[in-house]
């Protein structure tokens, strides 16, 4: 009987720090969408470009700005990240009409190629109607053609 108290124990904390957590990154949200762009697909070493991200929640949804959207870019010498993802504000909430936009410099020593640039969106997204918020990380992916 004790073993088995043990094991319900350390499987509750198990799932008790999973679900805190904010679980495992998806490629899908039920309940928003997501579209990452580019300002501009072909760019050359060392110049900028810029990320479009649009979150789209399902009716009765809305995204939080408390704790704030971010965006974390792999680590990787294709981009960096120039200066705070520029976040659309409607009153408390993402203003989901407008893009939230990154901008980012390419690494000058790239050589001409295609180069992809992956990342996280983490947000909070909460049911207006039944009053739960979730954590969510999206996941993203996007390629860019350099040139000289």
């Amino acid at each position: 009987m004790m073993k088995f108290a043990v094991s319900l124990s350390l499987l509750f904390v198990f799932i008790s720090s999973f679900a805190f957590a904010g679980g495992p990154s998806s490629a899908t949200n039920q309940y928003v969408s997501c579209k990452v762009d580019l300002g501009k697909r072909t760019l050359q070493p060392g110049s900028t470009g810029e990320m479009l991200i649009t979150l789209k929640p399902s009716a009765g949804i809305h995204i939080n700005l408390t704790p704030p959207i971010s965006l974390t870019l792999d680590s990787s010498t294709t981009v960096t990240p120039k200066g705070s993802p520029e976040i659309p504000k409607k009153e408390k909430f993402l203003d989901v009409t407008k893009p939230i936009r990154q901008p980012f410099t390419v690494s000058p020593a790239l050589k001409p190629g295609t180069v992809t640039i992956k990342g996280t969106v983490t947000y909070y997204y909460c049911s207006d109607a039944e009053g739960w918020c979730s954590k969510f990380k999206q996941p993203i992916e996007l390629s860019i053609r350099v040139v000289k």
